[in-house]
Order: C-alpha cells, then sequence, then structure tokens
C-alpha cells in the first residue's frame, strides 16, 4: 500500500511545484508589462508606455495600417533616439519596414504637402538615409541593408513587414 502512495505523493509534488512555477513566470511577465505602463499581448513588447508588435506579414502601406488599425494601434511614430534604438534591437535590417511617415498631401489629397507622422504631427527627430526623404514620397519605412535609415517612397502598393505601436494615444486613422 506504501507502494502505491508514493508515485501518487510525487506526481502530486511535481504538479505543484508546476503550477507555481507557472504563476511565478507569469507574474513576473505580467509586471514586466506592467512597469512600462501597460499591459502588452504576448506578441507585443512594451517599451515607453507604448506595446510594439513587429509584423513580419507582407502588405502594403495602406492594408499595414488597417493591420494595426484592427488591434487598436497604428504603424510606429520613431519620435526619438530611444526608441529607434529600441526598434534596431528588434527588428532584421535585412528586411524593409513601413513605418508611420507620410505625406500631408496623401492625407488632404493635395498635390504638395510635408512629410508628418500618421496622425499629423510633425516630424521632431529623423533617421533619413542619404538620398532621403523625397519629397514627391507618400509613405514611410526602414530601408534594409542601410543601418536602420529611413526613406520614403512613391509607390505605396510595395508589400512590406510593418511595427505597429499600441498605447499612446495618436488619432488620425483609428
Amino acid at each position: 500500500m506504501l507502494r502505491s502512495r508514493a508515485p501518487t505523493a510525487k506526481l502530486r509534488m511535481w504538479l505543484l511545484i508546476t503550477v507555481l512555477a507557472s504563476l511565478v513566470l507569469h507574474s513576473a511577465v505580467e509586471e514586466i508589462a506592467l512597469e512600462e505602463g501597460i499591459p502588452c499581448s504576448k506578441y507585443q513588447v512594451a517599451f515607453n508606455l507604448s506595446c510594439y508588435e513587429f509584423v513580419r506579414l507582407q502588405r502594403t502601406f495602406t492594408s499595414a495600417q488597417s493591420w494595426c488599425e484592427r488591434g487598436g494601434g497604428h504603424l510606429v511614430f520613431i519620435e526619438n533616439e530611444e526608441t529607434q534604438q529600441f526598434l534596431q534591437n528588434h527588428i532584421s535590417e535585412v528586411r524593409e519596414w513601413w513605418i508611420g511617415l507620410t505625406s500631408s498631401s496623401l492625407l488632404n489629397e493635395t498635390t504638395e504637402g510635408s512629410l508628418i507622422w500618421l496622425d499629423t504631427s510633425n516630424i521632431s527627430y529623423s533617421n533619413w538615409h542619404e538620398d532621403q526623404p523625397s519629397l514627391l514620397a507618400n509613405c514611410g519605412y526602414i530601408l534594409k541593408n542601410s543601418g536602420y535609415k529611413w526613406g520614403m517612397t512613391e509607390n505605396c502598393s510595395q508589400e512590406f513587414d510593418f511595427i505597429c505601436e499600441f498605447g499612446k494615444m495618436h488619432s488620425r486613422w483609428c
């Protein structure tokens, strides 16, 4: 009779340890996200009061923005060097990534415009590639093999990966 109880006791102990370890791990993950100020989904990374999702699905600029909006976000706004460095640590340099840069002419449907973020805020920080920005272009992206420099393109129908930002209140297309 003691022999049959021993495996059951060991099994119970193992289950208890597994459950406790899971709870501790889950709590630690939630705490990290909450320390950043916002709970992020398991597909997102918290940084500076926002959650970022690095989406490796090839989409056009407008399709990528719509994809982000469906989750309550927008294409990323890179407003300082710290955010630029954070993104560089999470994306591949051999891929192109849509970001939330656009021309005001695209939003206002005029022929001339300045470059702005999708929420119509001005660009205060930039990381342009040497031959950029092209003022004739409408959609911003991080160029591949460029040291994470930014560019603008007229061809917003190209399909690139993209970065969504969630949490900060920006409203233009939402």
